[in-house]
């Protein structure tokens, strides 16, 4: 007696469906999705991303961010190193500075600081003595 030959189609399907168990596997949704999330992110591509978060970081509030129409929202804040745009000294965004802005302050999460503390705090000096 022959063994039946399975056809290709067949053995394509049991192939995807095993390689889709897998990959459910390897990115178990096991991380909590905060209350807010957005539609657009699925629980699997906020579990991967949290899981690459450094340690310092800080976990964004998605609720208390402006809308905007990014399809790229910020999971965490971290500190980052930028050039003053007035003169030209490396300073730190800090990552609660970049928390108070985006969350308390409801700036628009493409906002980025571009000048130092002392250049903004000189730029207000010179505004307000403008008023007054």
């Amino acid at each position: 007696m022959k063994a039946r030959r399975k056809s290709k189609a067949s053995i394509k399907t049991t192939f995807d469906r095993k390689e889709a168990r897998a990959r459910a596997d390897r990115v178990k949704p096991d991380i909590p999705l905060p209350a807010d999330w957005p539609q657009y992110t699925t629980h699997e591509y906020y579990t991967w991303m949290m899981r690459g978060m450094p340690q310092d970081a800080i976990v964004a509030n998605w609720s208390q961010h402006s809308p905007h129409n990014s399809h790229s929202p910020i999971f965490w804040y971290q500190d980052k190193l930028l050039s003053c745009r007035d003169c030209g000294a490396e300073f730190v965004f800090t990552k609660n500075e970049q928390r108070v802005w985006y969350e308390e302050y409801k700036l628009p999460i493409q906002v980025k600081a571009v000048c130092c503390t002392i250049c903004r705090r000189r730029q207000r000096k010179e505004k307000e003595a403008a008023k007054g």
